[in-house]
């Protein structure tokens, strides 16, 4: 037959499906509570939207970790352009990015 042969494609190949586990030099420690929310703070004003891949790289801490925090200050949202991204709660918001520029409330 005019079929090349194939040998040696294989060598030293080998498969592997499982990821391998990270040294203790690789796993995120944990920040405390108030400097991750101080650091999400600071990403959402650099952002108005994030991923959750692009949170964890920018804070560099514990997925679970982060998802519990971010359940207090962000919202994921799930529809629309910005599908699966998460922003800051309005609640969290400063006055000029909800609009209502530098007037004063409580004033009348």
């Amino acid at each position: 037959s005019n079929r090349p042969i194939r040998t040696g494609m294989m060598d030293g190949f080998t498969l592997s499906s499982r990821k391998p586990k990270p040294t203790s030099d690789q796993k995120r420690e944990r920040l405390p509570r108030d400097d991750l929310v101080e650091l999400l703070f600071q990403a959402f004003n650099t952002h108005e939207y994030w991923t959750f891949r692009g949170l964890v790289e920018y804070t560099k801490q514990p997925d679970t970790y982060l998802k519990e925090v971010l359940k207090e200050v962000g919202h994921l949202n799930k529809g629309g352009p910005y599908n699966a991204h998460y922003s800051i709660k309005p609640e969290f918001r400063t006055k000029d990015e909800i609009g209502i520029g530098g007037e004063d409330l409580d004033k009348e």
